[in-house]
């Protein structure tokens, strides 16, 4: 016996906590009953582990409100805390040719701070985040599958305003990839002007705007 939630179709072993397997054919997601796949909404969260058709679990689940005939009592509340909530990202890993090169870098054309933690392990700091450096070949474990020089991109929010970060960047004789063009952030549209790294990871520096500018290019928001 299998149900369907949202789409995705769950094994009676994989229900969430309080469903169970002889209500599932009493159960309903938004009218529909279980067995009966519905159009899915964008997912939003998805139960632990759980993989459907060869999707991987980071897609996430919406979870709709369920009705077990009054059975299960089960809330659309109480579904969602079975749910993991991430808040944000605190760090992230670059592996790099040589950490002394890219700390030069990093420091110098975009003001972070070096750091020394644990085993003489090196790092760059800016406001509450952290990028832990591996060199090549002699990365730390556990680390990504095919760790690699150059396979980044990441987008940096800067407090300074794009033209000055221009004219910074002038100075350092660093050159810009692309820019100034507007992009979607994550809390809305920025102004992002595009450079590379010493190892050739793309990096983004951005300021949020509201709304974004009649005078800046628009561009695919693929880059």
């Amino acid at each position: 016996m299998r149900r369907v939630v949202r789409g995705w179709d769950l094994a009676p072993e994989k229900f969430p906590r309080g469903i169970e397997p002889r209500h599932a054919g009493q159960c309903a997601t938004t009218g529909a009953h279980a067995g009966v796949n519905e159009p899915a909404a964008p997912p939003e969260g998805l139960p632990r582990g759980h993989r459907s058709d060869g999707v991987a679990a980071r897609r996430h689940l919406r979870v709709v409100r369920i009705t077990c005939n009054n059975r299960s009592g089960l809330s659309r509340t109480n579904l969602r805390r079975i749910l993991m909530q991430i808040d944000h990202l605190d760090h992230l890993v670059l592996t790099v040719a040589d950490p002394e090169t890219t700390i030069e870098f990093y420091t110098t054309v975009l003001g972070m701070t070096a750091h020394t933690f644990g085993n003489n392990r090196r790092a760059l700091l800016f406001g509450v985040s952290k990028i832990n450096l591996h060199e090549a070949g002699r990365e730390i474990d556990p680390k990504a599958q095919h760790p690699a020089p150059g396979s980044a991109d990441l987008c940096l929010i800067v407090k300074d305003p794009i033209d000055e970060v221009l004219r910074q960047l002038t100075d350092h004789q660093v050159p810009v990839e692309l820019g100034p063009v507007t992009r979607t952030g994550a809390q809305g549209p920025i102004d992002s002007i595009y450079i590379r790294d010493p190892d050739r990871n793309l990096i983004e520096l951005s300021n949020y705007i509201a709304p974004p500018s009649a005078d800046r290019i628009e561009t695919p928001a693929s880059l």
